[in-house]
């Protein structure tokens, strides 16, 4: 019987599972729970913040390759407006976008172990990197090759599945800019002056709105990589019991 996209999807998943660690963040240490209001939520957003920050090698490994998939996409959205290559460019693009959520939570535990572990070699599909690079400069490149090339196995099989959802969200987003700007042409000028509560409170709905969907397009990549590295998780799991 052949095997179904789920299968095949699964198998990806797992294949790439090897290389998939447990998220270093101390998790722990932060304030989770119920929100008592707009002051424990602040204080649990900036105990949040300094989890992060304290966390060795996460924004180097987060900038690179955050760096790395960009020098990559920028030609891919080239390619993607041009229109006839878009069919080419387009899953390519949306390959890449776990890179940055890879490098946080997939990354090493900092110190020395992240630096043995940027030395590793890349994946065996990226371009060599000079040997005459600086050691940090190419444990930079490394690092950031290696977080791209993870977004690329996580995402094989499931791009049209990650494609829905965001090309809805960018979609939305537009719709709301052009709601937003017919609706203000449409107000009679003299409500800004007799009820100017009216488009007062529809230009910040709309406010409200847009910056409700820009958050949940930067979302969207952390929550794809953590289905996908969980399903490549249970997939190891589940082999390894057979």
């Amino acid at each position: 019987m052949a095997e179904g996209p789920a299968t095949a999807a699964s198998a990806s998943a797992a294949a790439a599972a090897p290389r998939i660690i447990q998220p270093r963040l101390p998790l722990t240490r932060l304030p989770l729970g119920p929100l008592k209001g707009p002051t424990h939520g602040l204080a649990a957003a900036m105990a949040a913040a300094r989890a992060v920050l304290a966390t060795p090698g996460l924004l180097r490994r987060a900038w690179c390759a955050d760096l790395w998939a960009s020098a990559q996409s920028v030609p891919l959205q080239a390619l993607a407006l041009a229109v006839v290559p878009a069919p080419w460019a387009v899953p390519r693009l949306l390959a890449i976008q776990l890179a940055v959520p890879a490098a946080v939570l997939a990354g090493g535990a900092g110190g020395a172990d992240a630096a043995a572990d940027d030395d590793a070699a890349a994946d065996n599909n990226s371009p060599p990197l000079p040997a005459a690079l600086p050691a940090p400069l190419r444990r930079a490149l490394a690092s950031g090759q290696r977080s791209v090339q993870l977004s690329i196995a996580l995402m094989r099989g499931f791009r049209a599945s990650y494609a829905w959802p965001f090309v809805a969200a960018y979609a939305l987003g537009r719709l709301l800019e052009a709601s937003r700007d017919a609706l203000m042409r449409a107000v009679p000028p003299r409500w800004w002056a007799d009820v100017p509560e009216i488009p007062l409170a529809a230009t910040a709905l709309f406010v409200v709105a847009r910056f409700l969907v820009a958050r949940a397009v930067e979302l969207l990549p952390l929550a794809v990589y953590l289905e996908r590295a969980s399903e490549a998780v249970v997939a190891v799991s589940a082999a390894e019991k057979e």
